[in-house]
């Protein structure tokens, strides 16, 4: 059980970036290729990330017998990312998928949002639209943090937060949006949100 309580814990992230855009360029060289894909290899990467969290599941049953109410940060665990970005194109590309393997893998990504938050391994999703095609519903209310920055139409506002969510009355620029977050902001009223521009990746 020593290697649970190691002090250093170094984090993994795995990118997919269908348009193979800034994102995918700067992950290639920040994070690997093994860890960075395209749409062409995108659903092996989400396999790929799913089997690590079954194996973390696994390897965590012996640590959640005898720590009752405990998650991978209390035995000293990295967490694991997976950035989507431009999740509503990549979802629209496996149109031409049949329709088992496109139920595969939302499956996956649902199974991943469920199950991912206390083993560690965390679904990032980013996207420019949200409605019930662009995620399906399993997937969108399991995460846990929500943001959308800029200015929204107001279906995207109402699938992301709640029906009754209700918008401050801000013009929003450049960085500014908002979120919602156990404990901090709640689906019915999302909070201002501010994120800085982040000049050293020009």
């Amino acid at each position: 059980m020593n290697k649970y309580f190691q002090k250093k814990v170094d984090h993994e992230l795995f990118i997919i970036d269908p348009k193979r855009t800034d994102v995918y360029q700067m992950a290639k060289f920040t994070i690997g290729i093994d860890h960075t894909a395209d749409k062409t290899n995108s659903i092996n990467l989400i396999k790929q990330f799913h089997d690590r969290m079954k194996k973390r599941q696994n390897e965590l049953q012996e640590y959640f017998k005898s720590n009752r109410n405990k998650t991978y940060k209390d035995a000293g665990l990295p967490a694991l990312f997976m950035l989507i970005d431009e999740f509503g194109a990549l979802r629209e590309s496996w149109k031409t998928l049949a329709k088992k393997e496109r139920d595969e893998v939302d499956s996956i990504l649902s199974d991943v949002a469920f199950m991912g938050r206390q083993l560690g391994c965390i679904l990032w999703v980013a996207t420019q639209q949200m409605n019930a095609q662009t995620m399906p519903t399993a997937i969108r209310e399991q995460l846990v943090l929500k943001i959308a920055l800029g200015d929204s139409d107001e279906q995207t506002y109402r699938t992301l937060f709640s029906s009754g969510v209700e918008i401050p009355p801000v013009l929003f620029t450049a960085g500014q949006g908002i979120y919602s977050y156990p404990g901090l902001a709640g689906t019915e009223k999302p909070r201002l949100l501010t994120v800085p521009y982040c000049s050293f990746l020009n």
